[in-house]
């Protein structure tokens, strides 16, 4: 009991006040502090917990929601991922005004009170970023026993991987299509080189 009324007076502390990037930021903080306190209560001690501090709880529950799914985000270069990432965007996007007595939180607001919503918006730049590098990779064409790209396509497309950062790197799907084609270039210029560096005394003889 002693839990679910500790819980009771950090809920109704909630300052809907959102007016200033202050305010807002002190909402962000208290709305993670009452998910976990929340989290960390037994299925008993929830019993306990008032109906007003769930009637205050209850408008921010897909906040708190969200929040949860963007946690659990587990960076990687799967179609799976990029699934679950455009699936918190729709969630996010379904979000409408948070009433609160007198107060109106709006949409915009209660995007920003999402606890962990640059985690979120990170995961995107970083998708989009790894698929830009991999629209210049699916350029290259071709698969292996077809004639190789041209070598300078082949060595653009690697410096556009080599400039994501390392967690942008960890998201491109066809990175292996591109090793693939600079070994292939590397075999070319291998064989090249070795016909480059044979002496023929008779050329009329050795392209008979």
């Amino acid at each position: 009991i002693a839990k679910a009324a500790a819980f009771d007076q950090s809920v109704t502390s909630i300052n809907p006040d959102v007016s200033t990037e202050k305010n807002i930021t002190s909402l962000k903080t208290q709305l993670i502090a009452i998910d976990k306190a929340y989290n960390a209560l037994t299925p008993i001690q929830k019993q306990f917990i008032s109906q007003a501090s769930l009637d205050i709880v209850k408008p921010f529950q897909g906040v708190l929601t969200i929040s949860g799914q963007i946690g659990d985000l587990k960076a990687n270069n799967t179609q799976q991922y990029r699934d679950a990432v455009d699936k918190i965007q729709k969630d996010i996007d379904a979000l409408g005004n948070i009433n609160m007595g007198n107060v109106v939180i709006t949409k915009d607001i209660v995007v920003k009170i999402i606890p962990n919503i640059d985690k979120h918006i990170t995961a995107q730049e970083d998708i989009d970023a790894a698929v830009k590098v991999e629209a210049i990779i699916t350029t290259l064409k071709g698969s292996v026993g077809a004639p190789t790209p041209d070598i300078n396509k082949v060595q653009d497309a690697r410096k556009a991987y080599n400039a994501l950062s390392s967690s942008q790197k960890k998201l491109v799907m066809n990175l292996a299509d591109l090793t693939v084609w600079e070994s292939a270039d590397k075999d070319a210029a291998a064989v090249e080189k070795k016909i480059n560096a044979i002496k023929v005394s008779n050329k009329a003889d050795f392209y008979k």
